[in-house]
């Protein structure tokens, strides 16, 4: 049986996460922290694919019904 947060786990879940790693790396570019520190971005462009990787393995390949 699937549990009642699988649509969360599959589809809010990513959603927030990717959205919220967008925010800040936008607001990096915009306000200006590129400018002076440069390596700023790698950390959540690495936690965006690091963070796809895992999801993509354990959590997208759950089957919706039974």
């Amino acid at each position: 049986m699937s549990p009642k947060s699988l649509f969360i786990m599959k589809a809010r879940f990513p959603l927030v996460g990717f959205g919220l790693l967008a925010f800040f790396w936008v607001t990096s570019i915009v306000g200006g922290v590129v400018a002076r520190n440069a390596p700023v971005l790698v950390l959540p462009r690495e936690m965006g694919v690091g963070g796809y990787v895992l999801i993509k393995r354990l959590v997208w390949d759950l089957v919706d019904e039974v």
